[in-house]
């Protein structure tokens, strides 16, 4: 189920030794966690989630283990819908029935959730996390704690001074902040575009449409409002399926991005940007068609262009220079 709501609660309480129950309100819906064990650390991980999207993390889990399985408290501040990414916030609970092993994010992603809400703001699950760390301390102290709890780990001082911190910072400066208005366009210059940029947040795409589009094994994406981006020069587009269409130059055939037709979103290909160093990859798309081998190149020879004589020798007679 999905439940929008602008407040949520969450309620740790231990209720004997090495064993505690959580307690997760949104509006008026309320769920039940129930018998969580010291086997994980639980409150040292929820914490951890709250520092995670308090500091503008793409997304953060809690794992509560219990008998049997575990039950994951995951946050997302965006999410994949079609071949497409969404900036929004969201808590979600998921049955994880291997306690002794941590999930990825894409098996998270794609999980079947147990309950699922919409906070009002990204702040909403950190405060939440803080108010419920500082109740827990409250009633038991340090040493209270320690000994009701059991567990391998005390009380997680540092991580609470750590999430105090970073929400004193306001949220103006922790969100407004990466709002930045960048530029890019084709490889001859006739179609130029700004965009106001959030985040970082990119991903490849895999699919075999992307691949005989711009006829490389991925390409890098990033999504944003199709109000953000400003053309100077408006692109050809091609409908490159009956559902979608793609942003080019059809100068010099550069593949620029991505769009529905109908939806408020678009990507904007990562290497059109004028500098696409910023963008940081979250996570894979169109994953049965990924090509594994072009993904961990660490350990291959590298070499630079400017350092390579024949190509440096034909640019030198051609223009005089070296292209940036």
């Amino acid at each position: 189920m999905t439940e929008a709501a602008a407040s949520l609660e969450l309620d740790f309480r231990l209720t004997g030794a090495g064993w505690a129950d959580l307690g997760l309100r949104v509006g008026e819906v309320r769920y039940e966690i129930t018998g969580i064990s010291y086997l994980t650390d639980a409150l040292d991980d929820l914490i951890r989630l709250g520092i995670d999207i308090a500091t503008a993390r793409g997304f953060g889990f809690a794992m509560f283990a219990h008998e049997p399985g575990s039950t994951i408290l995951f946050a997302e501040t965006g999410w994949a819908e079609g071949s497409g990414w969404t900036s929004g916030r969201r808590i979600s609970l998921i049955d994880w029935p291997e306690s002794g092993r941590e999930p990825t994010w894409g098996v998270l992603r794609d999980a079947p959730r147990l309950f699922m809400a919409e906070p009002a703001s990204r702040d909403a699950i950190a405060v939440a996390i803080l108010a419920c760390a500082e109740r827990v301390l409250a009633t038991h102290g340090l040493e209270g704690y320690s000994k009701r709890w059991t567990g391998r780990l005390g009380f997680p001082s540092r991580g609470l001074a750590a999430l105090r911190a970073a929400l004193a910072v306001p949220a103006d400066v922790t969100e407004g902040w990466r709002m930045d208005e960048m530029s890019g366009g084709c490889a001859c210059g006739r179609v130029r575009y700004t965009v106001q940029v959030e985040n970082d947040d990119a991903y490849l795409c895999h699919c075999r449409m992307c691949q005989r589009a711009t006829g490389g094994v991925s390409i890098a994406f990033k999504n944003m409002t199709k109000a953000d981006v400003a053309w100077e020069h408006e692109p050809d587009w091609y409908a490159s399926s009956p559902i979608a269409h793609r942003p080019y130059c059809r100068e010099c055939g550069t593949s620029l991005g991505f769009a529905f037709p109908d939806s408020e979103n678009m990507d904007i290909a990562v290497g059109s940007f004028d500098d696409p160093s910023r963008f940081r990859p979250k996570h894979h798309f169109g994953a049965e068609s990924l090509h594994r081998a072009w993904i961990n190149t660490e350990g291959l020879p590298e070499y630079r262009t400017d350092e390579y004589k024949p190509l440096v020798d034909r640019w030198m007679e051609a223009t005089g220079k070296v292209p940036d």
